[in-house]
């Protein structure tokens, strides 16, 4: 697992462009450099979208654009809730969850928006 400091990760987070583009870079290049831990915190972002009955049940039971799809809700809901205990995902779990988030990559550059705004 990637080690690297909440400072670093704080500066990397406020001072990237977060755009579609970006982010699907990150995911098609899930195990290189910082990449791993970012897939888990936009991982963990699109999992706190997800409904409490969503999340309860690992599925997408709403329509409201927000978190996953019904097909990927039971795969990355499980991964997210695991993932928490350590912090981070295996290079194993990084290469499956950076293929399911690229789809997500809109979702995540007005999550990633919303973030810097607050931040502002």
């Amino acid at each position: 697992m990637i080690r690297t400091s909440p400072d670093f990760m704080e500066r990397v987070t406020s001072e990237t462009k977060w755009n579609k583009a970006y982010i699907q870079g990150i995911c098609d290049e899930p195990n290189l450099g910082w990449n791993r831990k970012v897939l888990y915190k936009m991982l963990q972002a699109l999992y706190e979208k997800q409904t409490e009955g969503e999340k309860t049940y690992k599925d997408s039971t709403e329509s409201n654009g927000e978190g996953f799809n019904s097909n990927d809700a039971p795969f990355l809901s499980s991964v997210a809730e695991g993932s928490k205990k350590w912090g981070g995902l295996t290079e194993k779990q990084a290469l499956y969850v950076g293929k399911k988030l690229r789809k997500y990559a809109g979702q995540l550059e007005r999550i990633a928006a919303q973030k810097q705004a607050v931040a502002a």
